[in-house]
């Protein structure tokens, strides 16, 4: 019984942090919102055969994407790991629930069986 709650326990407490990881990412992605604003910084011109056609605005992420264009704070990707921990928790939670309970009841349904058969 303490081994299901225990894996109860530790379903909710991994929610708890995908969750938090998920909100941090949107955080930092409304802040980077806020402080870098979409400006043009500079106008290239468009040649066709040699001439200049019209004026194309290049916005710095368009020519040269930044590190900070990731959604990241301070290194760390959350929404990327965010997402690879509920994968991650996705295939591995079933695959040990399950090896722990075939454990369990073997152990629980054989440990009689010894004990009668040595008499």
């Amino acid at each position: 019984m303490a081994g299901c709650v225990l894996f109860v326990f530790i379903a909710l407490s991994e929610y708890v942090i995908v969750i938090r990881m998920i909100a941090v990412a949107e955080k930092n992605k409304k802040k980077r919102a806020e402080r870098d604003p979409p400006s043009v910084t500079h106008v290239r011109p468009i040649r066709v055969n040699g001439d200049k056609v019209a004026p194309h605005s290049g916005r710095p992420s368009e020519l040269h994407p930044k590190a900070s264009d990731t959604r990241s704070y301070e290194g760390i990707a959350w929404d990327v790991t965010a997402n690879r921990l509920e994968k991650l928790a996705r295939y591995s939670y079933p695959v040990l629930f399950l090896g722990f309970n075939v454990i369990f009841w073997c152990y629980y349904l054989f440990k009689d069986s010894r004990h009668y058969s040595s008499d």
